[in-house]
């Protein structure tokens, strides 16, 4: 970044207090404070619980994906990190890169995000039947 407006050790520590101010700051200071927090597998969890919790108003998804996007073909992608980035699919619409996230994570509820979402003619039936055995086989280790 040109002009970092903060360390990610002090973007994780006063993500609150950015979200909860008034006046609101520019949607800039935000994404700024949003993309720190990719840089370090150390904050993903801060990462994920901003975009979680953040309002979806006060921030684009789209510069915080990109900055997230080439981090998936290095060695500090995390769980955590892929998961914040399919959020940041389903605040931006893009509820196909969302899916693929979520499946290739093992979560759950990849079902029922294909229903809600209407994904069916999107998802190819043999790519969702080998998630469904990943998902039959996870539960049946545990």
């Amino acid at each position: 970044m040109g002009f970092p407006l903060c360390s990610a050790a002090s973007a994780s520590d006063f993500g609150s207090t950015l979200t909860n101010r008034e006046p609101r700051l520019t949607d800039t200071v935000y994404e700024l404070a949003l993309v720190a927090l990719v840089t370090s597998p150390a904050y993903h969890k801060d990462l994920l619980s901003a975009v979680k919790s953040w309002p979806r108003t006060i921030y684009s998804a789209l510069p915080v994906i990109s900055a997230i996007e080439p981090q998936l073909k290095t060695s500090s992608v995390t769980d955590t990190l892929k998961e914040a980035l399919a959020e940041l699919y389903l605040i931006d619409g893009q509820y196909e890169s969302a899916f693929s996230l979520f499946a290739d994570l093992l979560k759950p509820d990849v079902f029922d995000f294909i229903e809600k979402h209407n994904l069916h003619d999107a998802i190819n039936g043999k790519e969702i039947e080998n998630q469904k055995l990943k998902l039959e086989h996870v539960q049946l280790l545990h």
